[in-house]
């Protein structure tokens, strides 16, 4: 379990600065996730746009997901 002020010194900041941005330490985590799922979202639709036939985007997208899983 990191604490904020691990988190801020890693970060390179004041832990202050960290409550300026998130009002609690789950919020980092939240926000963590979202920026990161977003990547892989990007990622996934860049991946199936690469295919034109629609049943070609399926099975890519199944691909896709079943490595996220593993």
């Amino acid at each position: 379990k990191a604490k904020v002020s691990e988190i801020a010194k890693k970060a390179g900041i004041a832990d202050g600065t960290i409550y300026i941005y998130f009002k609690h330490k789950d919020d980092i985590l939240i926000a963590l996730f979202e920026e990161k799922m977003k990547e892989v979202l990007d990622n996934m639709k860049k991946q199936i746009n690469l295919e034109s036939d629609p049943l070609k985007k399926i099975q890519r997208f199944a691909l896709i997901h079943l490595k996220l899983i593993e």
